[in-house]
């Protein structure tokens, strides 16, 4: 059944001023209370696995943090607040614990913009920036999380750290979180068999394919 549509309970603005290269803007940022819960759905980005144990590696070595940046540290589930301020970077950090998981967790990590715009740089291996990360999230991409599977090489226990970059008086939240790999289930019987001239392969549901083409090349599935 369709739900009734959406009524606003309360509606406030707050009105700043933000520079970028130069130029000042005048920012509104509204805040509206709805009078029932609003759901965005976001696409399931990770595999699933076969293993009913987590086998992952732990950190090789440590992180070496600049001297003169201040890093803050994030609690998992904790949703933590920029305001507008001068400052256009911060720093975090926090730790993914080797723990009994029931199969191996994904990493999201959610950075919603209030005002301005802010680029979300994340790395275990190394410090990251702009400029240089393992996984990278810009200002212009629709998306407002990154997901982190452990099928990826670089998953592993340990520090993460956080580089966000933003113009200045950005405002925004931050928070990560881990969630269960789904487990694969059982295939079901097939149906045909696929004509062996073709050379298709089964494309099975949830299970990621690696592989390489050569140009002017097919596969199918």
């Amino acid at each position: 059944a369709r739900s009734a549509p959406l009524a606003v309970e309360k509606a406030s603005y707050q009105r700043v001023q933000s520079t970028v290269l130069g130029t000042t803007y005048d920012v509104v940022n509204f805040d509206f209370e709805f009078d029932q819960d609003v759901y965005f759905q976001e696409n399931w980005p990770c595999a699933c696995s076969e293993l009913s144990e987590c086998a992952v590696a732990d950190q090789n070595g440590s992180v070496t943090v600049p001297q003169d940046i201040v890093v803050e540290s994030l609690a998992e589930g904790d949703e933590t607040l920029v305001r507008p301020g001068a400052e256009t970077k911060r720093y975090f950090k926090f730790n993914l614990p080797k723990a009994p998981y029931s199969s191996c967790p994904i990493l999201r990590i959610e950075l919603v913009s209030e005002i301005g715009d802010v680029t979300m740089s994340v790395s275990n291996l190394f410090f990251p920036s702009s400029n240089e990360a393992q996984w990278n999230k810009s200002f212009y991409e629709s998306a407002n999380a990154i997901w982190i599977c452990p099928s990826q090489p670089t998953f592993s226990w340990g520090d993460y750290y956080i580089a966000l970059e933003s113009a200045a008086h950005a405002s925004y939240r931050i928070k990560w979180e881990t969630m269960s790999t789904p487990i694969c289930q059982p295939l079901p019987p097939r149906i045909a068999e696929p004509d062996p001239e073709d050379e298709w392969e089964l494309f099975e549901d949830g299970r990621a394919w690696n592989g390489r083409l050569q140009f002017f090349t097919w596969k199918f599935f």
